[in-house]
This record gives structure tokens, sequence and C-alpha cells, in this order.
């Protein structure tokens, strides 16, 4: 669209496609939280409120069904708010109460975080606890982490994908659920007889 006015609106749809995807993808046993920033820093009104303590908008619970999941992101309503970084704290907090087999962070963002600094925000990823994976998904051209906040290195398990427009949406969550849900990666116990089948027929 040419019109300014909309470049907020169709990067939150942009995003909460991202996470239909996430839902989509979800496991029986996966479990989901999302957190919304507009939850920790929006107005209300004429006042400015800040938080650091908001919960999940959303727990979506694998077992639950891909169409039950899929349709309460879809049905998800926000205000429009700031990026606060607080909210990214408040979801790595959360996480590493979990005892998850595998945990994963996802940030996605089309701006940069409010209060905290580059460095700040760099250092937060790179000290994360090792049980944590950070995948960094920054849209647009004015995204935080497309001007280097963070260091990608796999081989701490910080990952950073970009999509500068609409037409690389698709493209990059299919890599990136490919990536944090291993479904390019058959579980060992369905290849030890040298048989295996596939939820999507092949051919």
């Amino acid at each position: 669209a040419t019109d300014g006015s909309r470049v907020p609106l169709d990067r939150w749809c942009q995003a909460k496609y991202a996470m239909e995807v996430f839902a989509a993808m979800l496991g029986e046993q996966d479990l989901m939280n999302v957190y919304v920033m507009s939850d920790f820093d929006h107005n209300e009104g004429s006042n400015h409120v800040t938080r650091s303590d908001a919960p999940p908008k959303l727990t979506l619970n694998g077992a639950d069904g891909q169409s039950t999941n899929v349709a309460k992101v879809h049905d998800m309503l926000t205000v429009m708010g700031n990026t606060p970084f607080t909210s990214v704290r408040k979801a790595y907090q959360d996480l590493l109460g979990t005892d998850a087999t595998e945990k994963w962070l996802v940030v996605l963002t089309d701006g940069d975080f409010e209060n905290v600094s580059k460095s700040e925000e760099k250092s937060f990823f790179s000290s994360k606890d090792d049980s944590v994976r950070v995948m960094f998904f920054s849209m647009g051209q004015s995204a935080s982490g497309a001007d280097g906040s963070i260091d990608p290195d796999d081989s701490k398990n910080i990952f950073y994908e970009e999509a500068l427009n609409s037409s690389d949406i698709l493209s990059k969550i299919t890599g990136i659920s490919t990536r944090i849900f291993n479904s390019n990666r058959l579980p060992d116990e369905n290849v030890t007889d040298g048989k295996a089948s596939f939820d999507v027929p092949m051919g």
C-alpha cells in the first residue's frame, strides 16, 4: 500500500501470519506462549502505561489441534503500541522456568526496541542461558536486528532471519518453522527398521 498509515497494520498482519504458521506446526506435546509487546507498553487514553509482568496473551497447547490453535491466533486482538524490550525479557524468564526438553525464544519485530541500547540488546542475547535457543525474525527495513543489534551464532543457538518485504515472509517463516520444529528430521525410532511414513504424500 502507498498509504503510510497502513504500514503498521500490514506489519501486524505479517507477524500474525507468522504466529499462525507456528501455531499450525505445534506437536501434541508442544506448548506456545504468545507475548504481545503492546501489553507491556501502550497508551490508554491520555495515559502511557508501562509494565514488566504482563502474562502471555495466548497459551497454545499442541494437543488442542491445529485448527483450534490457528483460530485463536487469528482471532487475537491487540492495541497498537510501542516495542518495549521488557516483553522479550519477560518471555525469556518465563521460558527459563519451564522444564521443556527444548526451549525456543522467538522474537518477531518490525522496529527498534524501546528502553534498551543496541549494546544492551546484543549483550542480552549473547549471554543467554545455554538451554534457550533464540530465533530473531526482523520484518521490514527498519526493524531491530537489521542494524546489527544481534549477533547470529549457530554454535550458541542464536539465529537471525529477516524479511525486508511481504514477499519474503512465506519463505522465511517456512525455513524458521523447519528449524524450530525439526520438520526436516525423522525421529530415530521411526527409522530403526528401515521404514518411514510421511504426513504429506511425497509424490
